[in-house]
């Protein structure tokens, strides 16, 4: 027979495969608020809405758990400095610096 499987050792198991989801994550922008310390945009998936969320908060399962300011010293005062945050999701965590994306692929 076309199509069919003969015997059951042959049909594949889909409880046991893995899937990756991919993420992207897109760091849009750092802001520093009245207090001094820094909130952060990213944006998920590119559906177009800025979410933002300071170090030790968590958004979409992804927890902001640290911050680095990072200034060049020879151009300090011409252009503002970059800054790099670490990510947390489950025991992954990941560095992304703003103004670029990065895709988290999760197995489930």
């Amino acid at each position: 027979m076309l199509g069919c499987y003969t015997d059951r050792s042959s049909v594949p198991d889909k409880s046991t495969e893995s899937t990756s989801v991919p993420i992207t994550i897109h760091f849009e922008s750092a802001h520093k608020g009245q207090d001094g310390s820094y909130f952060f945009g990213l944006e998920f998936n590119n559906d177009q809405k800025v979410y933002f969320r300071r170090v030790n908060e968590e958004i979409k399962g992804f927890k902001l758990v640290a911050h680095q300011e990072i200034v060049d010293e020879s151009s300090a005062g011409k252009r503002p400095p970059s800054h790099k945050l670490s990510i947390q999701r489950g025991d992954k965590t990941f560095t992304i610096m703003n103004g670029s994306s990065y895709v988290f692929a999760e197995t489930k």
